[in-house]
């Protein structure tokens, strides 16, 4: 199983999720009178400069739901059919978190000025996992070929 290279670039995008739990999405600096107000947002919701958390579970739903799809891929290693099915479907996913960073990342905070989120490094783990799903789906359709190839030699 771990000795496919598909593996390896599933295993690396789950851990890649993890980074998630780790690392903010994206933060957001207003300027007032008793100094900066930074806001985070996190896998779980958005904190505020007080330390309260607003709850948003769109996101951490999307991370867990792609965690699952990517370990319940690597498992399927002896259906490799089921297998390129979920990775494809785990691009969903993948693609929905990047929207949703965007989205709630313009949206938190409601301090009077215009200011830009500064997207951290949790903002581009969706980025790689999609190349990681792509390489993993080449992968597995090389050894679906492959498979294909030796049964017609027999």
């Amino acid at each position: 199983m771990i000795q496919r290279i598909q593996t390896v670039y599933l295993l690396i995008a789950a851990l890649l999720s993890a980074g998630y739990f780790f690392f903010p999405f994206s933060i957001k600096v207003f300027d007032s009178e008793e100094g900066e107000r930074i806001y985070k947002l996190l896998v779980h919701g958005v904190q505020s400069p007080d330390g309260s958390i607003q709850s948003n579970f769109l996101l951490l739903a999307l991370c867990i739901l792609l965690l699952v799809m990517l370990v319940l891929a690597i498992f399927m290693f002896q259906n490799r059919k089921m297998q390129i099915k979920i990775c494809w479907m785990a691009v969903i996913p993948c693609l929905a978190i990047i929207t949703a960073d965007y989205f709630l990342s313009d949206s938190m905070g409601k301090e009077s000025g215009i200011k830009n989120p500064v997207y951290m490094i949790a903002s581009y783990i969706p980025i790689f996992q999609f190349v990681l799903l792509r390489l993993a789906i080449k992968a597995i359709q090389r050894d679906e070929e492959l498979i294909r190839s030796a049964d017609r030699i027999r």
